[in-house]
This record gives structure tokens, C-alpha cells and sequence, in this order.
């Protein structure tokens, strides 16, 4: 099938399903999504700059009210929340409740007490000492 007749099909469609009304007469699959992106480990530069970090989106759908995605890079974790403006009208305060929270996490975390390693070397010799004995008729 040629790809200019698949493409003006699509867009039809899409056209068809936003304009024409099918949205709204069709039932929501989901409320909210939310969805954990793992990204790359190691810092990632262009043209010599680092970047520093990312700024996760995702997808929007007709009936979908909130998306969180999260993403990690470079040992930091990003937050996007994508919100239906008539569904939460004060997303902002989502995001600072979403801070606080994760902040309050991170408070909990208690890092491993540092447990000395066990010592390896053998125990030390005990010196010896020997035992004289005195002989008898060799008084001088």
C-alpha cells in the first residue's frame, strides 16, 4: 500500500475521531497513567555540553485526566504531570503535594552503617618462654 494513502487514511481518521464528535461518545479507557522511564546512567552530552536533565512528557489521549511519568538519568529522577484542565483545574498543587511527598521518602531512607571488615590476619604467636632447670651439685 503506498504510504501517502496510508498516511491521508490515518489523518481522516484522526480528523474523523477529534472534530467529528467520536471522542466524546466513546467511554474513557483510563483515568490516569502513570508510567516509570528508566533513561541512561551516564551523563550524555551535545556539542560538548552536558545535559543536565530531562524534562519527561508522554502521550496525551481524549479521556485520560492525568499522566505522571517519571524518568531517571545520570542518578536524578524527573517528574512530568500532563493534566485535563477540567479534570484537575490546580495541577500545581499535585506537583508540590508529588514533592513533598518524594521528599518526605527520602528523609526515611537510613544508609547502611558502615560494619567494620572482619580482620583477616592470622592471631599473633604467643611468645614462649622455656623453662630452666638447675642442676644439682654444681654449686660453686
Amino acid at each position: 500500500m503506498a504510504p501517502w494513502l496510508v498516511g491521508g487514511a490515518a489523518k481522516a481518521l484522526f480528523k474523523t475521531y477529534g472534530k467529528g464528535g467520536v471522542a466524546d461518545r466513546l467511554p474513557s479507557i483510563a483515568n490516569v497513567a502513570i508510567s516509570n522511564v528508566p533513561g541512561p546512567q551516564e551523563p550524555l552530552f551535545l556539542a560538548g555540553a552536558r545535559m543536565r536533565t530531562f524534562h519527561p512528557l508522554s502521550i496525551v489521549i481524549h479521556g485520560l485526566a492525568l499522566n505522571i511519568t517519571i524518568q531517571t538519568y545520570a542518578g536524578s529522577v524527573d517528574f512530568g504531570i500532563i493534566a485535563d484542565r477540567k479534570a484537575v483545574p490546580h495541577v500545581q498543587y499535585l506537583a508540590d503535594a508529588l514533592e513533598a511527598a518524594f521528599d518526605e521518602a527520602l528523609s526515611l531512607f537510613v544508609a547502611p552503617v558502615a560494619v567494620p571488615a572482619p580482620d583477616l590476619k592470622p592471631p599473633a604467636k604467643r611468645a614462649t618462654t622455656r623453662k630452666t632447670t638447675a642442676k644439682k651439685g654444681n654449686d660453686a
